[in-house]
């Protein structure tokens, strides 16, 4: 099975159905630079442990901090903390998952934090399916 259809399985996974979450680590008494230096750190600590999931999570956070609490400076500062590389993938990850909620990355599993080194098109169709499923499971 290839990567585009592992991943697309993973995001139909619907057990288990209600997963302990890790809570979304940001603190907004920290200044935008620590949250994202602490979940940064938190994001390579657990690639090093090779805690696939938690590696995701915190990846899905560190993407939700860039993506949706950051404004235009603060976007750019995070630049100079997290690697182009990490920064990415992130990105990418919560994009993908955002529709589905962080739950679905405990669902998972197949999926690891390399898949997202897919190419644009792909990876649009998969965020599109993610968007379709979430309607599908939402909307009941």
């Amino acid at each position: 099975m290839n990567t585009y259809n592992k991943i697309s399985k993973d995001l139909r996974r619907v057990t288990p159905v209600d997963p302990v979450i890790i809570p979304d680590p940001y603190d907004p008494k920290l200044m935008f630079k620590e949250n994202v230096e602490r979940e940064y750190h938190r994001l390579l600590r657990s690639i090093r442990s090779s805690d696939r999931i938690t590696s995701l999570v915190n990846a899905y956070y560190l993407g939700k901090m860039t993506e949706v609490r950051a404004n235009t400076k603060e976007r750019t500062m995070s630049k100079k903390i997290i690697t182009k590389h990490y920064g990415d993938i992130c990105r990418r990850i919560f994009l993908l998952f955002e529709p589905l909620g962080v739950e679905q990355i405990y669902r998972i599993k197949d999926f690891k934090l390399s898949y997202m080194r897919m190419d644009f098109a792909p990876f649009s169709e998969l965020r599109e399916k993610a968007i379709q499923e979430s309607i599908m499971r939402f909307s009941i």
